[in-house]
């Protein structure tokens, strides 16, 4: 499958908004406003997977803290696209541009009533390192898991 991951406009706002109300039950006008809000935050980056001329998936990595520690904030891939690897090409481009970019970790915080998706990082390399009880909901924890940017140690820095 042809695919292309680019950083996105202000027009692939909509088709993000629509992505994610697929995925979630969440309002329009919440998803919207705060897809907005992190286009235009230079602490934000949010990438776009296209096939054939639609987004098909997208991605926002947020710098978060004093020490802007990088996060990915959502992960979506349409419904008809899921179980392709789509997901796995995306994280990995978010990989290669923090790689680029001299980070040395990105976090992600995941639903424990999830366990798919916990899954699915821990088939991407990333690694449990914590929780925080309670996060979402009453028995409904975060899950942190972290994973380790690998580079040459010359190329390392910090944030």
């Amino acid at each position: 499958m042809k695919m292309i991951i680019r950083e996105a406009k202000k027009d692939d706002i909509l088709s993000c908004v629509n992505l994610t109300l697929e995925a979630f039950d969440i309002k329009k006008n919440i998803v919207s406003c705060d897809l907005n809000k992190k286009l235009n935050d230079k602490d934000n980056l949010i990438l776009i997977t296209e096939h054939k001329n639609t987004n098909i998936a997208f991605a926002v990595l947020e710098k978060r803290g004093p020490n802007k520690v990088p996060f990915i904030d959502l992960l979506v891939v349409k419904k008809k696209f899921r179980n392709k690897k789509i997901g796995t090409v995306l994280l990995n481009s978010i990989k290669n541009k923090l790689k680029g970019l001299k980070v040395k970790n990105v976090l992600v915080e995941v639903e424990s009533i999830n366990p798919e998706l916990i899954n699915f990082y821990l088939k991407n390399e990333f690694k449990i390192t914590g929780y925080i009880k309670d996060y979402f909901d009453p028995n409904n924890d975060a899950i942190i898991l972290s994973y380790v940017i690998k580079q040459r140690k010359s190329q390392i820095s910090t944030i």
